[in-house]
């Protein structure tokens, strides 16, 4: 009586058989080509990151020199020399021991401008002829 409880909770043999086989093989190849696509996305992903990486490497590096060379603007900018040339260019001042020249340039000789042609005016109407329009239109 025990073997036949025992064999009422078996499984039956053509169950686990080809079927059974072909089946775990098939979930083992899905599963296995799942994580396939997955390593590849992957992949993919970590190459467009590092391309991406690159790129904002080379915009820090550009902006970084555009920083410098600013900030050597702004030094010279802040320096006596610069003070100093400004100060000579734009406000014409002159330090202490230099000689000013001032050019005497002569004043421009003036052009002769052309008279306008006086324009002939028309013929004057006679009187009577505004009269003859004005009373027959």
């Amino acid at each position: 009586m025990a073997r036949q409880r025992m064999r009422a909770f078996q499984l039956p043999q053509g169950l686990l058989g080809r079927s059974g086989r072909r089946l775990a093989v098939l979930v083992l190849v899905l599963i296995t080509l799942s994580l396939v696509v997955s390593f590849g996305e992957q992949v993919v992903q970590g190459a467009r990151m590092e391309q991406q990486r690159r790129d904002l490497e080379a915009e820090v590096t550009q902006l970084r020199a555009e920083r410098d060379l600013l900030d050597a603007g702004a030094a010279y900018a802040e320096s006596d020399v610069y003070v100093e040339q400004r100060a000579r260019e734009m406000l014409n001042l002159a330090r202490e021991g230099d000689t000013v020249i001032l050019p005497q340039l002569p004043p421009p000789a003036p052009t002769a401008t052309p008279a306008p042609q006086a324009l002939p005016l028309p013929p004057a109407e006679p009187n009577w002829l505004k009269w003859w329009r004005a009373f027959f239109p």
